[in-house]
């Protein structure tokens, strides 16, 4: 495994965790409500709102790594001449998966 792909593993590792305590938060949370915990509700909002920081923090690092290992998949698919064909510098033979970039949604803040 390269250290790209650890890197990775790593960061999605942690995203998981961010999201875990999340969601741990968020059923807490229910329970400040339910007994009218003003301050409770308060300091968990607070957590909340870090905590999505963090995940946000997290994709940003996430998408920049995609962006390096998609570039550098695309350097070891060229042929030796170089492209396809058709200018674009981008080999789309088919002989293998085709990987395409969506866009996450970010947490409003």
């Amino acid at each position: 495994m390269n250290s790209e792909t650890e890197r990775y593993l790593e960061l999605l590792d942690r995203r998981i965790g961010l999201l875990g305590t999340l969601a741990e938060s968020l059923v807490q949370v229910r329970k400040d409500i339910v007994s009218l915990d003003v301050s409770g509700l308060e300091a968990r909002i607070s957590q909340q709102e870090l905590l999505c920081r963090q995940v946000g923090a997290l994709d940003g690092q996430l998408d920049k790594l995609q962006e390096q290992c998609a570039r550098s998949l695309r350097g070891s698919a060229e042929p030796a001449g170089g492209g396809n064909g058709n200018g674009d510098g981008y080999y789309n033979g088919g002989s293998g998966p085709s990987f395409t970039r969506t866009p996450r949604s970010r947490p409003a803040t």
